[in-house]
């Protein structure tokens, strides 16, 4: 479908036979073609929505994810 001479943005297209797609790194729930993988990383949605929270000043990255194994073994013993 063209309107004013361009495609429409629902119109599916298919990559051509030499095109092959990887995991986004960021977000492995969607594939990147190759080619856009430089392009897709810096606009990946997942990193927009991540950005924004690290920069806060509050922000501490794992900070729930629990103690390691050496640091619970230690306490186990004392």
């Amino acid at each position: 479908m063209h309107y004013k001479g361009r495609k429409c943005s629902v119109a599916i297209t298919t990559p051509g036979p030499m095109a092959s797609g990887i995991p986004c790194p960021l977000d492995p729930s969607h594939s990147v073609l190759i080619e856009k993988l430089d392009w897709h990383v810096k606009r990946c949605p997942l990193l927009k929505q991540a950005q924004p929270l690290t920069l806060q000043p509050f922000y501490q990255k794992g900070i729930n994810a629990g103690r390691d194994n050496d640091d619970q073994e230690e306490e186990e013993k004392v």
